[in-house]
């Protein structure tokens, strides 16, 4: 049975990898794995009706989080908050040029405890972590590291605040790992619709699909 309730409101926050264009190319939900979620929810269990919410914005970092969670957040805080946040806070320090906007391990640690904190005392949603996604296929890259180290954070942080912790990192690479050249992603550091929809079973799962 599903673990949620009739009419729960589901808001996932975060970055292009949730953002999917949703305010522009396909509203509202975007075309990856919010929109996937929502509609295979709807279709087993469509008495239920549930309402998902996007709220994700390309090219952001959690510093850029921080500047809007009062008004997509706590102003009307939502029955259930997935966040994924995380791959431009690594991405940017490795591209010329953006090093500026790139948010270190301890900074990042620093303002999503102080997002949680905040949410916590501010609302009674259900919190859910999602590990930010690879930016890349290969196992062996740079970027791997620095993503695998990252998503050790977010782990400790559910651990910390009792929050709900989905393995979106772990699952898609896996997927890649088991069945390379497979087209899991689009390109660095976004998954491809079968990579979307890699996360869309893994947050359904978690509700108890």
């Amino acid at each position: 049975m599903p673990r949620v309730q009739a009419h729960e409101r589901l808001l996932f926050i975060g970055d292009s990898i949730t953002d999917c264009l949703h305010e522009s190319v396909a509203p509202p939900l975007g075309g990856g794995y919010v929109q996937m979620a929502s509609c295979l929810f709807a279709a087993r269990y469509p008495e239920l009706r549930l309402v998902f919410e996007n709220r994700g914005k390309g090219g952001e970092t959690i510093r850029d989080l921080e500047r809007r969670w009062e008004e997509d957040v706590l102003a009307a805080p939502p029955d259930w908050l997935f966040v994924m946040i995380g791959v431009n806070d690594v991405l940017y320090a490795l591209l010329p040029g953006l090093k500026e906007r790139a948010v270190d391990a301890a900074e990042y640690r620093k303002i999503y405890r102080r997002l949680l904190e905040r949410t916590r005392s501010g609302s009674a949603a259900r919190i859910v972590l999602m590990e930010p996604t690879p930016l890349e296929e290969d196992p062996r890259s740079l970027s791997h590291e620095l993503m695998r180290a990252r998503c050790a954070l977010v782990r400790d942080l559910a651990a910390e605040f009792d929050c709900g912790l989905v393995d979106t990192f772990e699952r898609l690479q896996r997927a890649i790992t088991r069945f390379p050249g497979q087209g899991w992603m689009d390109d660095v550091p976004h998954p491809s619709l079968k990579g979307q929809a890699v996360l869309a079973l893994a947050v359904l799962e978690h509700l108890g699909w």
